[in-house]
């Protein structure tokens, strides 16, 4: 079946993109994103571009005009967002860029409209490799998610469980030009490097070493939303507030299920992941400190 018989296919088992009154295309003018827009078009959805304009390179600007004249030949309602990727005291560049982009996109996005992007298998196996580094847990490892929710709609990656090199050919066949980032070649990026050097020599060993990624990831997914089970178990047996949970019940639990627990609260309020010594702060300095003492853990 042709690549775009594939997508037509996950695309028809999507009730996401089914209810959509529309889908925002994330467009970076890149081979990736590139096919996603033309495979969309193609597929008769009701879509519209959106290109992030990061101001980090000599050439953003050029990459505007021609994102948005291939949009014009396609007859595809396009826009360009600008967005300060300054990063932060101690933000990699990489880090402030991904946040300011969909920080943007979500903003972008209407009630109940879609956000399409073009990760695909390699990008899954280079997530679940990174976050393998820095030491995270099953959500990391998990990697990317194929659906969720998103601002006032959802976010979807049709193209998770294709390999690169099929939509390059697609592109090739197609006579698409695409936009070539100088910055995706440069390995003091965490995710260049394993991208040149580390995933290319695991392929001359394992050829399906992203197809066995995907794998594990998808393994990592069930085990992370067994242990959202649980939280949501824990919570409810406590009160249901993630806001505030009541000390005392929360240390009778395991170790295990505390921090499990205090995990899911800080995720469902929308705050970032403690590191693994600061969690044991909370649990061993907050939540055992005297009633009339006032600890607290910054990050």
């Amino acid at each position: 079946m042709s690549l775009r018989g594939q997508l037509q296919q996950v695309l028809d088992n999507l009730p996401a993109i089914q209810a959509a009154p529309a889908c925002i295309v994330a467009y970076s003018g890149g081979l990736d994103s590139h096919v996603l827009l033309h495979l969309s078009h193609a597929a008769g959805l009701a879509v519209r571009a959106v290109h992030v304009h990061h101001g980090l390179q000599a050439e953003a600007d050029s990459w505007d005009r021609h994102c948005a004249a291939v949009c014009a030949r396609l007859d595809i309602p396009y826009t360009c967002l600008h967005v300060d990727a300054t990063p932060a005291s101690g933000q990699s560049p990489e880090d402030a860029a991904r946040i300011a982009r969909y920080r943007a996109l979500e903003n972008e996005l209407r009630p109940h409209e879609v956000l399409l992007t073009a990760h695909h298998q390699q990008d899954q196996a280079e997530t679940l490799l990174l976050n393998l580094v820095r030491g995270s847990g099953p959500a990391g490892i998990a990697g990317i998610g194929s659906v969720r929710r998103f601002g006032h709609g959802w976010l979807v990656r049709p193209l998770l469980y294709f390999d690169r090199s099929e939509l390059k050919d697609y592109a090739e066949a197609e006579g698409i030009q695409w936009i070539d980032d100088p910055s995706n070649q440069d390995r003091r990026f965490d995710r260049n490097f394993l991208r040149h050097e580390i995933l290319p020599r695991l392929k001359e060993r394992w050829p399906d070493i992203a197809t066995r990624l995907q794998r594990s990831a998808q393994h990592a997914s069930e085990a992370t939303g067994l242990l959202i089970d649980l939280a949501e178990i824990d919570l409810e047996a406590l009160g249901g507030r993630t806001e505030r949970l009541p000390i005392s019940a929360v240390t009778n639990l395991s170790r295990h299920r505390q921090k499990n627990l205090v995990r899911h609260a800080l995720r469902v309020c929308g705050l970032t992941m403690p590191t693994a010594m600061q969690l044991d702060n909370i649990l061993d300095e907050v939540m055992r400190a005297r009633e009339d003492a006032q600890p607290e853990v910054r990050w």
